[in-house]
C-alpha cells in the first residue's frame, strides 16, 4: 500500500508506533472481535473471556522480553489497552450501579411512584 516496489527503502509513513497499532488492532479483532467493540460490557461473557485471553497474550509478551529482549513495545502497548478497556467496564459498572441505585430509592407515596433525586 505504501511501499514502492522500486525503492529500495521502507517509507517513513510506516513507524514502529503504527505498525504496533495495526498489531494490536489486529489482536483484538482476532481475540474479541465485537466483544471487545461494539458488544463490550461488563457482564457480557464473550467481553469477559476476551480480556482473560488478552491478559494471556500479555503475560506471554512479557515472558518473551524478559527471556529474549525483544517485543516490549507490543507488550506495552497491549498492557496499556487493557488498562483502558478495565477502565471503560468499571466506568460502565458504575454507571449501571447508579442508575440501579436510583431506580431503588424509587418508592411509593400516596400511590404515586416518586423518584429520588
Amino acid at each position: 500500500m505504501f511501499r514502492n516496489p522500486e525503492a529500495r527503502c521502507w517509507p517513513t509513513e510506516i513507524n514502529e508506533n503504527t505498525a504496533t497499532d495495526i498489531i494490536l488492532n489486529a489482536i483484538e479483532e482476532h481475540i474479541g472481535g465485537e466483544a471487545l467493540d461494539s458488544e463490550m460490557e461488563p457482564d457480557n461473557p464473550g467481553t469477559v473471556r476476551a480480556m482473560e485471553d488478552l491478559e494471556t497474550l500479555s503475560k506471554v509478551l512479557w515472558r518473551r522480553y524478559t527471556r529474549t529482549g525483544t517485543w516490549f513495545e507490543l507488550a506495552a502497548a497491549l498492557e496499556d489497552r487493557i488498562v483502558a478497556k478495565h477502565r471503560y467496564l468499571a466506568n460502565l459498572e458504575d454507571a449501571k450501579n447508579i442508575k440501579n441505585s436510583q431506580t431503588a430509592k424509587t418508592r411509593e407515596k400516596n400511590g404515586k411512584e416518586v423518584y429520588a433525586s
